[in-house]
């Protein structure tokens, strides 16, 4: 039996939750084979999800230097000081974790296809209190 966990954050203010997966394996020597395979797909799919995140870091940070650069000749052809420095477009445009919620979602489903069984624990992890209560 694994645990894998998934952040589930709501945003904005309120509380916030944490789902964890508890993995029951197929009974069955072909039900488990299935879903190694699935674990093996779920890996890649992760693997994916890196290189995109890394690569659209890169490109962003191109466009920030790109946008910073235009700034600086812009003013200076305008014969202004140039008051912003390179941090100041710093403007990160890469998703969160949807592409690893995905890679999960898609998992427990092969997972169950395969005969197992994945079992949801909900719980929250911030801003508890401001829960009505039950």
């Amino acid at each position: 039996m694994f645990l894998f966990a998934l952040a589930a954050s709501l945003s904005g203010c309120g509380p916030q939750f944490t789902t964890e997966y508890e993995i029951v394996p197929p009974a069955s020597d072909m039900g488990r084979m299935c879903a190694n395979n699935c674990l093996l797909v779920k890996d890649q799919c992760e693997q994916n999800c890196f290189a995109q995140q890394q690569q659209c870091q890169q490109m962003s940070a191109l466009q920030d230097n790109l946008e910073y650069l235009t700034y600086v000749a812009g003013r200076q052809a305008a014969d202004k000081p140039i008051k912003r420095d390179r941090g100041s477009f710093n403007s990160y445009r890469c998703g969160d974790n949807e592409c690893l919620a995905r890679c999960t979602q898609n998992y427990n489903v092969c997972h169950t296809n395969c005969g197992g069984r994945v079992i949801p624990h909900t719980y929250c992890t911030a801003f508890c209190d401001e829960l009505p209560p039950q």
